[in-house]
């Protein structure tokens, strides 16, 4: 686990890239493909689960920083933190985008995240799944400490039960499902966060290996199985609560052994910046082919000049974030 903590920011890199290019080759009438990486490529929503593994991991450190500096005020504390963190950029990209379309009434459910949840108006999905889950951290969190493992297992089979009967009633193009079934990947990470690192030996990374290996076997199967099961209703997510922990072992241990200092750089830039590209990128890579002078231009000429927009904008606006947040805790300190 030492080597998933030592290159997180370099899997998130990873995880955005995926999640990107998985947006460009399922946009619709869209000119790219990558060849045989196509089949991964179109996995690429297992981008968000390592999100969400790391983010459950990670949130157990900053959990016990907020108790270690101030114990009776953890909770705002923490809640403050995720807040500003995700809040701001968000709302900077929905006043974008709403000032794009021209359609003020987008904004206060994207804003609001309520658009989401009662399957209206919204920006987009990730956004409101994950500001759900870190409000609820803290329960999760002793909720794992008194249970453990069994407290992943239950949640897990409930949240099965739920995408199944999703899918047998044919409710399964909503997106609210690609929240549900997000909800035990993020508890994993937390429970990894948890566990004692006498916890992480050989027989561990054997089994998540393994695990890993099944979880593609259920994938596949799933995605060539006769029944009606589609993108939306949660099922193929939900394999990767077997595949991310092997995944993320794996490819940590790979740049750990092939270190390569600039690819490295790279991959930690794109993590650090992962929020920002995913959010700006959305529209963008969905939209593509409609986007002004697509046509006239080669499209992989017109792809790359946009992921430099893409990276640029991000960069610009995650600095800009930071200076609002410095002023605006510099007035706090001075009052």
């Amino acid at each position: 686990m030492d080597l998933i903590s030592k290159y997180r920011s370099e899997l998130m890199g990873i995880a955005i890239i995926w999640v990107i290019l998985y947006h460009l080759i399922l946009t619709q009438n869209s000119p790219y493909s990558f060849g045989f990486l196509d089949s991964i490529l179109g996995n690429g929503y297992g981008g968000v689960d390592i999100f969400l593994y790391l983010s459950g991991f990670g949130l157990v450190r900053s959990w016990n920083k907020c108790l270690q500096q101030n114990h009776s005020h953890a909770i705002n504390l923490f809640y403050k933190r995720r807040i500003l963190r995700l809040a701001p950029t968000y709302i900077f990209i929905c006043i974008l985008y709403s000032i794009y379309q021209n359609n003020w009434n987008t904004l206060f459910y994207s804003i609001s995240t309520i658009g989401h949840w009662i399957n209206h108006n919204r920006y987009d999905w990730y956004v409101p799944t994950i500001l759900l889950l870190y409000l609820s951290f803290p329960i999760l969190y002793k909720l794992i400490q008194k249970y453990k493992f069994r407290f992943l297992i239950i949640s897990f089979i409930i949240i099965l039960l739920v995408t199944i009967s999703f899918n047998y009633l044919s409710i399964t193009n909503d997106l609210r499902m690609l929240s549900i079934s997000r909800i035990p990947i993020f508890i994993l990470g937390i429970y990894h966060g948890i566990c004692p690192i006498s916890y992480f030996n050989r027989s561990y990374y054997f089994r998540n290996t393994i695990l890993m290996f099944i979880g593609l076997v259920l994938l596949f199967s799933l995605k060539h199985s006769p029944l009606r099961i589609l993108f939306c209703g949660g099922l193929f997510q939900l394999t990767f609560l077997f595949i991310t922990p092997g995944l993320c072992h794996i490819i940590s241990w790979t740049l750990n052994t092939i270190k390569l200092p600039i690819l490295n750089s790279i991959l930690s830039l794109l993590g650090i910046l992962s929020y920002e590209l995913y959010l700006i990128h959305l529209k963008l890579i969905e939209n593509i082919v409609k986007l002004p002078f697509f046509g006239e231009i080669n499209h992989w000429v017109y792809f790359t000049i946009l992921i430099i927009l893409i990276i640029t904008i991000s960069y610009m606006t995650n600095k800009l974030m930071h200076i609002i947040l410095n002023i605006i805790s510099k007035i706090k300190f001075s009052i």
